[in-house]
């Protein structure tokens, strides 16, 4: 995973965690959270879509967002990224 990637999945974890933020302080967190849970069967379909228009989007030059949005749709609930965004199995660099 590029290094540009991760730092567009950090983006996409912002925004959530601001929209999450602001449901919780208007009083629909519950609503949020349950709307969520109802729709996370369907990550994997929406991924799918967003790697189909990826290149179009990679014309405007939101080809890495639009990838890494993908990417942490279609493994929801990957949030063990490091603090360097290294995943436990995966190797950093200068490691073999």
């Amino acid at each position: 995973m590029s290094n540009d990637s991760l730092d567009w999945q950090g983006r996409w974890h912002a925004l959530a965690r601001g929209w999450q933020h602001r449901a919780e302080q208007a009083g629909l967190g519950d609503i949020s959270s349950a709307v969520m849970e109802a729709l996370q069967p369907l990550a994997p379909l929406a991924a799918q879509l967003l790697w189909v228009a990826q290149p179009t989007f990679g014309l405007i030059g939101r080809g890495a967002a639009i990838g890494a949005l993908a990417e942490m749709l279609e493994h929801p609930g990957d949030g063990s990224a490091g603090p360097d965004g290294a995943r436990p199995n995966e190797k950093r660099d200068g490691e073999r």
